[in-house]
């Protein structure tokens, strides 16, 4: 009986993984190549998106008046996420810590420090896309009268899954001259471009705008 019993056992625990096996293989099912269209505007994309991690942005957008700018025809919008947002305002509640450790800092104390503008610099006129960007980087002003680049960058750690080289967007805030590839730079130089990588590219609104999302390391701002 005991011989029995072990064997329904081992059975029983092969038919598990076997079960576990094919739901595995249902999940990993490709569903083929997502579109980058959408029939949604550029704010409204970025308003129902499923982890509300725009509605900070949106807030800030919405303060200035800034919505129909975002969703205007022919712009390019390089968003950055609540988590840059937060990121920023964490950081000043730090320095007014230092100060005195009774005061905080808000998202009202934010609008006090920052303006419209500060909006405007991931805002260009025109369609800027990872696909048509270059591996040398290509100057840009903002809406917000800021210098900035684009530029693509080939990514090596993932050429192992793909049989076609993979590249990334980065935007660029220009700091003095165009930093040329390749040559030497001071890490500490004050005139040193800041470079903020984009995590997801490319997408383009009913409204007629590109959309893209800056990485959530980015400090809102800061450069």
């Amino acid at each position: 009986m005991k011989k029995i019993n072990t064997l329904f056992f081992w059975m029983m625990l092969c038919a598990g993984f076997a079960l576990s096996s094919c739901e595995e293989e249902s999940y990993l099912t490709d569903e083929g190549v997502h579109s980058n269209q959408t029939s949604l505007s550029t704010y409204d994309y970025l308003k129902q998106h499923p982890w509300q991690m725009f509605d900070t942005l949106l807030m800030v957008v919405d303060h200035y008046g800034l919505k129909e700018e975002i969703n205007r025809p022919g712009t390019t919008f390089f968003a950055p996420s609540d988590f840059s947002i937060r990121r920023y305002i964490l950081l000043r509640d730090a320095q007014v810590k230092r100060e005195n450790e009774a005061n905080t800092y808000t998202l009202a104390d934010m609008y006090q420090d920052v303006t419209a503008d500060s909006i405007r610099q991931y805002l260009f006129t025109g369609t800027h896309t990872l696909a048509t960007a270059k591996e040398s980087p290509q100057a840009l002003s903002s809406l917000g009268n800021t210098p900035c680049a684009i530029r693509k960058i080939q990514n090596i750690n993932y050429n192992q899954w793909s049989g076609a080289p993979v590249y990334f967007l980065n935007y660029i805030k220009v700091r003095g001259e165009l930093d040329v590839p390749g040559v030497p730079v001071e890490p500490n130089d004050p005139n040193l471009d800041r470079t903020v990588l984009v995590q997801t590219s490319d997408i383009q609104s009913g409204s007629g705008g590109t959309l893209h999302v800056l990485v959530n390391t980015h400090t809102f701002v800061r450069f």
